[in-house]
């Protein structure tokens, strides 16, 4: 899974991001694009403001969309999201609108020093191709100690400011790999290098260094490189095995700007609304929240199973006290809310049947539930 993570809008309800990030697919089959909206609370965990979700399958046959889609598990809210699905091309005659491209869309869209980052690396924004490479495997490295005996070895591949790094390979000095990485680059200049530091994790010393530069890949056919690199550094005719190709990005423009798409209606009616069950619930009890100060917690954050009873706390001893917050158990069939005060003594509690009627009609319950009151 890939991560992106926008910068932070502060102190509205109608955040503007101007956000862009650009994410490598490798099969579409039951893949989708999963948004979540978070509300940053610095003190504590950030606070759950929606998500939704935007099928692959659908990005890649429209080649370009922009829509409208509606939060779920959330009363209220939608995101804006314009999507391009790029093919890729062995041709380099397609570079110079890929440049194009890549110059409208920084320009419109400039970067954030703090969101443009995952895992702390700093990602492209503009992509202009693809480089793809193959980490097959290396031979004859070199042994540094006897004593330590044969390395451990992994492989560190940079391009620019990107690295990947490869899975360690125990005791042998001709390790397999066997790995794929995928680079995107919004500068394709024929002078940059493709490095490759071969490290011994077991000592964490260098065993030597392979380069290609991308000239040379550019001049291959089909963009596509695939010869021995001789390793430079400790020890003599040491070799990586790698397969290199180079992919220009080209979008699929449609013959005309695409329109706006609203999934689902936006604004609706009280009456059209289905209640979510955090509504049902929250009409339960708002009457009691209503006299017994601010509700402070998460409705939803009891399980079915967790079966114990919540303890309320008073304020002294007052008939009005003003709680600092209430929970609701659900139970299976029942919700139960069990009032206590000082010593946890027990002054009442009410029990709401949760009937295939109340779950038809769907309606919202607004009213006073008495408290059954017990014996000492």
């Amino acid at each position: 899974s890939q991560e992106f993570r926008s910068p932070v809008i502060y102190n509205t309800v109608n955040p503007k991001w101007n956000y862009i990030c650009e994410a490598v697919v490798h099969h579409l089959h039951d893949q989708n694009v999963e948004i979540e909206v978070m509300d940053e609370d610095q003190g504590s965990k950030d606070d759950f403001l929606g998500r939704t979700y935007l099928s692959l399958k659908t990005i890649s046959m429209e080649g370009m969309g922009e829509s409208w889609l509606r939060l779920k598990d959330i009363t209220t809210g939608a995101i804006h999201l314009r999507t391009t699905w790029f093919s890729l091309s062995d041709s380099m005659q397609t570079l110079n609108e890929s440049i194009e491209e890549s110059k409208a869309i920084k320009t419109k869209y400039p970067s954030h020093d703090s969101a443009d980052k995952v895992d702390g690396e700093a990602q492209p924004i503009g992509s202009v191709a693809a480089i793809l490479v193959y980490l097959d495997g290396a031979h004859n490295l070199a042994v540094i100690s006897k004593t330590a005996g044969e390395p451990d070895p992994y492989c560190l591949i940079t391009i620019d400011k990107q690295k990947r790094q490869s899975i360690v390979q125990r005791s042998t000095a001709n390790p397999i790999w066997e790995e794929s990485f995928t680079f995107l680059v919004d500068n394709l200049n024929q002078e940059l290098e493709i490095t490759f530091d071969i490290i011994d994790s077991k000592t964490n010393r260098d065993l030597g260094t392979a380069k290609a530069k991308l000239q040379h890949i550019i001049s291959c056919d089909n963009l596509s490189f695939s010869q021995p690199l001789p390793i430079k550094g400790r020890g003599s005719n040491s070799e990586l095995n790698v397969n290199i190709i180079i992919r220009i990005l080209k979008s699929q423009k449609p013959e005309q700007m695409p329109s706006v798409v609203v999934e689902d209606t936006i604004e609706e009616s009280e009456e059209s609304r289905v209640p979510t069950l955090e509504d049902m619930i929250k009409g339960t009890v708002q009457p009691i929240i209503d006299t017994s100060g601010a509700l402070k917690g998460n409705f939803m954050e009891k399980s079915q199973t967790d079966r114990k009873h919540n303890h309320v706390k008073t304020n002294g001893f007052q008939l009005d006290p003003k709680w600092r917050g209430i929970e609701i158990v659900i139970y299976s069939r029942t919700t139960s809310t069990n009032l206590f005060k000082k010593k946890s003594k027990i002054i009442g509690i009410t029990n709401i049947e949760l009937t295939q009627t109340f779950a038809d009609n769907f309606q919202a319950m607004r009213e006073w539930y008495d408290l059954e009151q017990l014996k000492d």
